[in-house]
């Protein structure tokens, strides 16, 4: 591993994703670079990743991010004088592992742990690189799982070449996380909170030329170590079509050096937004992201299409990952409509899109989407500030299945306040939907820093505490973890049940577990459930249905129009309206026959047209994919 000669130098470090690079430092390297500093960007994760093998690097990087497990593997190289109870905390992990069988619990323990010594010896010849390379600047982004090896590396840099300026910046290292960090590690000289493009230069600059001018908005810096400020800062930019291009050059050429290329298949990170349109009306009580700024700002559409186009042309690619957390429905219009059949492309978007908008989706290449459904219970739903309907959420995940798009989706559990009753509904009529797509599992909800669980716990019934692992990764007292952390737990006495899904106490989360088990056998296995239109002649519908060992459904009269007409969610009172007095008989018929589904007051047809493809493959997802499969992750 050789770093070719530069004066600021950024570090990409495990466990940032190996298909794809980092949007934030392609961002800050092409602002640099465009200021004319000379700057590059070191992909270490892919080096990582090499070293360790890419089984274990995605064994370790897969797990859930607030068991901490890859900031322990680089905890060593962190803090060598650290030596909490590594077995207990290994031990205690094996509930969030909960997935995989034991043998693959084990099997991870023990390739972890070998991880973790080989991270000692990376990050002494990774440090040695960097200061061979001249920089006189060294930067680090920590999001995720990234800010132990950031601490590592920039450790062992300072240990080598004390002259060499510190950095950090990404969403750990937002607000107090931000402030923490610089208090407590003072190998770390500056520390930037927020978002950095329109900065970095004036910054870097005054470091360069050794001027004691004010520092810019959102940076702490080694002035601070003796008079902290009073509030953590955080910048934000509100002009995004003044940010460049990002500059992913270094990271195609660190593919290629490290031979990864032959197993890696990238995507490539495009930023359309930032912020969040519905959260500024209605903040999700789960979400923490956005930091301190959830407001939402949007690129003009002449500026994504031209971003997008540069990029394909400049890396040969067309897979791009928009790391929006939201799609500016303004795009149906004015950018969708310009990339028609250019790219694949994967978005986050609300679950109350309508048909039309879902099929100029997929038109324009955007066949994977993240709707955010979350449940599938109105009440829990409303828990959550979803904006949403199980309803709504169901009507997508159908037109999606028609269509051929591939959903994203988890089922999430937990929340305080919630009645286990609300499950046991949701149990008794999931089988129903068999034959469309299943969520990735079913998960307890964190409590994430920045979200109203976090920020305001009194009004939830919520009391909460940093999350359990961060005492066998950081060698800090409780008043830093807690200014450190970005995943908390409940305390005692708090609202929370805290009673894992499989547990005999909560039978109706039991049952949902048990059919999205079922439910995802179903629908990956090699008979996949089907409930489709078959023949219409416009009195007659005969429709295959394969859910529950019936092969024909046969409907006419009154209940084939109801079931026309129920292609998205629609109300009953419209419906007496349509249909008078024989819809009560019609929907029991349908109902009997588990067509439909009547709920809140609407009622929703199952079945698909029979005209759409299949959804896309998990495996060709457009923000890059490793070519081969791993038995453990």
């Amino acid at each position: 591993m050789k770093v070719p000669p530069c004066d600021i130098l950024l570090v990409q470090v495990p466990y940032a994703a190996l298909e794809r690079p980092s949007l934030a430092l392609g961002l800050l390297q092409s602002v640099l670079r465009g200021a004319g500093f000379s700057t590059r960007t070191l992909c270490a994760n892919l080096w990582f990743a090499r070293e360790i093998g890419l089984e274990a690097y995605a064994a370790t990087s897969g797990t859930p991010a607030h068991s901490l497990l890859g900031e322990w593997t680089f905890s060593g190289a962190a803090f060598p004088d650290f030596q909490p109870d590594h077995d207990a905390y290994l031990a205690r992990l094996e509930f969030p592992l909960a997935a995989r069988s034991a043998p693959s619990n084990r099997l991870l323990a023990s390739v972890v742990r070998e991880v973790r010594e080989a991270a000692l010896g990376f990050v002494t010849r990774l440090a040695k690189a960097v200061a061979a390379s001249g920089a006189k600047i060294v930067g680090c982004t920590s999001t995720f799982q990234q800010h132990v090896g950031s601490l590592a590396l920039l450790r062992a840099v300072r240990e080598l070449r004390p002259e060499i300026v510190t950095l950090m910046g990404g969403a750990n290292c937002e607000a107090e996380m931000g402030l923490t960090t610089h208090r407590n590690f003072p190998w770390v000289d500056y520390v930037v909170s927020g978002e950095a493009e329109e900065l970095i230069s004036d910054l870097v600059r005054g470091i360069l030329e050794g001027r004691g001018a004010p520092l810019p908005l959102g940076v702490i810096g080694p002035a601070h170590r003796a008079t902290p400020p009073a509030q953590a800062p955080r910048v934000s930019i509100h002009r995004l079509d003044s940010i460049p291009s990002p500059d992913f050059d270094d990271y195609f050429q660190d593919l290629e050096r490290t031979g990864l290329c032959a197993t890696l298949v990238p995507g490539l990170p495009v930023e359309m937004s930032r912020g969040c349109w519905w959260g500024q009306k209605h903040h999700c009580t789960f979400c923490g992201l956005n930091g301190g700024n959830m407001g939402y700002r949007s690129k003009s559409p002449e500026t994504v299409t031209g971003e997008l186009r540069m990029l394909a042309e400049r890396y040969g690619v067309r897979r791009f990952l928009v790391v929006d957390n939201i799609l500016d429905m303004a795009y149906f219009k004015s950018v969708l409509p310009q990339v028609t059949g250019l790219y694949e492309l994967f978005f986050e978007t609300k679950a109350n899109l309508r048909k039309n908008q879902l099929h100029t989706l997929r038109e324009s290449g955007a066949r994977w989407i993240q709707p955010g459904f979350e449940s599938m219970h109105d009440e829990v739903l409303r828990l959550m500030d979803k904006g949403t309907t199980a309803m709504m959420n169901l009507q997508l995940l159908k037109w999606s299945e028609d269509l051929g798009v591939r959903v994203y989706w988890s089922m999430l559990c937990d929340f305080p306040g919630e009645n286990d009753e609300w499950y046991s509904e949701m149990a008794a009529w999931l089988p129903r939907v068999f034959h469309l797509q299943p969520p990735l599992g079913l998960y307890p909800i964190r409590y994430d820093r920045f979200s109203p669980y976090q920020m305001r716990p009194g009004e939830y019934g919520v009391r909460m505490t940093p999350n359990w692992a961060y005492r066998s990764v950081y060698p800090l007292g409780p008043e830093a973890v807690t200014g450190l952390a970005y995943y908390f737990e409940d305390a005692e006495g708090s609202i929370r049940t805290g009673i894992p899904p499989g547990d005999p106490r909560r039978p109706g989360l039991a049952g949902v577990r048990d059919q999205i088990r079922e439910w995802t056998g179903a629908y990956n296995g090699p008979r996949r459930p089907c409930l489709r239109t078959l023949e219409d002649d416009g009195e007659r519908l005969l429709l295959e249905d394969t859910r529950f060992g019936v092969d024909r459904v046969e409907l006419t009269g009154t209940a084939a129009g109801v079931y026309r007409r129920c292609d998205g969610t629609e109300t009953l009172q419209n419906l007496r309206s349509e249909f008078g007095e024989g819809l009560e008989s019609a929907l029991a018929d349908l109902e009997e026959k588990r067509a439909v589904l009547v709920q809140g007051g609407r009622a929703l047809g199952l079945g698909l047209s029979g005209q759409g493809g299949r959804p896309a493959s998990f495996r060709l997802y457009p923000g890059g994919f490793l070519r081969q499969r791993f038995h453990y992750v």
